[in-house]
């Protein structure tokens, strides 16, 4: 129990006190204070009583901890941390209950002036200087002065890419590289001596940054073979782009492009062309320029149709036009892709294809699926190379009888309208015969003028109008592939293709009489 004494008391206890020393000096030490000199007694005897008073002081006006109460600076506050460094003024024993000193395990505090803590937690200290914030979004977690200091350092946040940018065009203006990489380096503007690097320039790889624009200066590196564009923010090519005539490779995707230059047709020995999730609404005219192209890649756009020049291509062996949802059909010669090896039209607006896809003899890889179809080509088991085809979400109530000679490995066709076995009009409704053994006037004219790619020589008006109007909408023989238009036999069973599935198989015979080569597809099947 602590006792409070006044100033009072306290000279009593020490008049006391001194009262006992004295005799007991007296008594044990007489002798030899009696030969001391007085005035160095009397000194100790004062340093003394200081030395008490001044322990006596210091123990009253200690304050408890709890009621710790120090001013700091201006926008200082204390801080109390873990220990783990100059920094910190707490400390924890962790070893069962005591410390290894005996002592017991509670909390020890060391007072600390606030100079000596830091303003903030040490995770948002610059990683560099340990004495100011770093900025937010730092890619280095530093402040602006050390982040700047970095020679190699590419921030976004503190603009130091464009410097680096600089560096390294300005580093091939000199030694003269054939290649040059200044992508992820958060540019707005190219350098302006991007375009006096020199023609010995083979790879410019300006990707991953926010470019608006290309600089016209860009189209004296003719000799250019991979130009690297995507992930910027480009709303336009220049049409200096058509000067690079050694150009092989150019990716374009992620950007904002709305157009392609007319100029594009000039790269004559241009083998693939990227231009992945834009805005482009239309090809243009003169891409059936480019004789050597073999990959195309125009996946999620606007685009509304496919200009016919771009069947023109006859090396084409990846066509990429998924997810450009305006796209309602494709050009009626797209059967010149003789090439073609893989074929994506998925999530398109497609309620037709042209039977001149059968042609394409090459495919092995199709996706069709989320479009408007609701049948397929006739002779679409002429695709004997084809080992993949998806055909989900569409509108298809049966299949081609042909698909049965295909060998697939893969087969997708979820979410289709199909024909059950159970359901017989429907089933009957499609097998039908012709009562007649010729076909009619009318309909040798049209197989006539179809045949020889008449329709779009002859004078509009020589045509008439009941006959147009049925040419528009004729269908080739799944046996032979001549064209017919109303007179055809026709046949629905279901079979068992690709073991698993039990598909409805349909096929249209134009010719079931007079024709020999028209006979029906041989396949093991169940009538209802």
């Amino acid at each position: 129990m602590k006792i409070k004494m006044g100033l009072e008391g306290w000279l009593t206890v020490m008049g006391e006190f001194l009262t006992y020393i004295g005799e007991w000096l007296d008594n044990h030490v007489g002798d030899f204070l009696q030969s001391m000199d007085p005035s160095v007694l009397a000194v100790s005897v004062v340093v003394l009583i200081a030395y008490i008073w001044f322990c006596w002081y210091i123990q009253v006006n200690k304050p408890k901890n709890e009621k710790i109460k120090k001013k700091y600076y201006k926008g200082c506050r204390p801080r109390v941390y873990k220990q783990s460094g100059r920094h910190y003024t707490k400390k924890k024993q962790k070893n069962g209950g005591a410390s290894k000193h005996g002592h017991s395990n509670s909390t020890l505090f060391r007072l600390v002036h606030c100079g000596e803590i830091s303003r903030w937690p040490p995770e948002l200290l610059c990683q560099h200087c340990q004495q100011v914030q770093a900025k937010g979004g730092c890619r280095y977690k530093s402040c602006r002065v050390c982040c700047q200091g970095i020679s190699s350092s590419i921030c976004q946040v503190h603009g130091t890419g464009e410097r680096v940018a600089q560096e390294l065009v300005s580093s091939a203006c000199r030694e003269k590289h054939i290649q040059l990489d200044v992508s992820y380096t958060n540019l707005k503007n190219c350098p302006l001596q991007l375009g006096f690097v020199g023609s010995q320039l083979t790879s410019l790889n300006l990707s991953n940054n926010r470019l608006n624009s290309l600089p016209p200066e860009v189209g004296l590196l003719r000799g250019l073979q991979e130009l690297f564009l995507q992930y910027n923010c480009l709303e336009q090519l220049p049409d200096c782009i058509g000067n690079f005539d050694y150009l092989q490779e150019l990716d374009c995707k992620n950007n904002h492009l709305r157009r392609l230059p007319s100029t594009i047709g000039n790269l004559r020995k241009l083998l693939v062309l990227n231009l992945t999730n834009n805005y482009i609404t239309e090809l243009p005219v003169n891409i059936g320029q480019l004789l050597l192209l073999e990959e195309l890649c125009v996946h999620s756009n606007r685009l509304q149709a496919i200009p016919d020049s771009l069947c023109n291509l006859i090396n084409l062996r990846d066509l990429y036009v998924g997810e450009n949802h305006h796209l309602k059909q494709l050009p009626c010669n797209f059967g010149n892709l003789i090439r073609l090896s893989e074929l994506d039209i998925s999530s398109c607006a497609l309620d037709t294809l042209p039977e001149s896809l059968c042609n394409c003899t090459s495919l092995t890889k199709v996706w069709l699926s989320h479009n408007k179809l609701k049948y397929l080509p006739s002779q679409l088991g002429r695709l004997h190379q084809l080992k993949e085809l998806h055909v989900c979400n569409n509108q298809l109530q049966y299949f081609p009888a042909s698909i049965s000679y295909l060998q697939l490995y893969t087969f997708r066709a979820t979410n289709n309208p199909l024909l059950n076995e159970g359901e017989h009009k429907k089933c009957n409704s499609l097998s039908v015969s012709p009562c007649e053994s010729v076909p009619p006037l009318q309909e040798l004219t049209g197989r006539t003028l179809v045949n020889h790619d008449l329709v779009s020589k002859f004078p509009p008006t020589l045509i008439p109008r009941q006959l147009k109007a049925k040419l528009q909408k004729y269908r080739r023989c799944s046996s032979c592939g001549g064209p017919f238009i109303d007179y055809f036999k026709s046949e629905l069973c279901f079979a068992t293709v690709f073991v698993f599935h039990r598909l409805p198989l349909y096929q249209q015979i134009c010719s079931p009489h007079t024709n020999e080569r028209c006979s029906a597809v041989e396949i093991k099947q169940t009538h209802n």
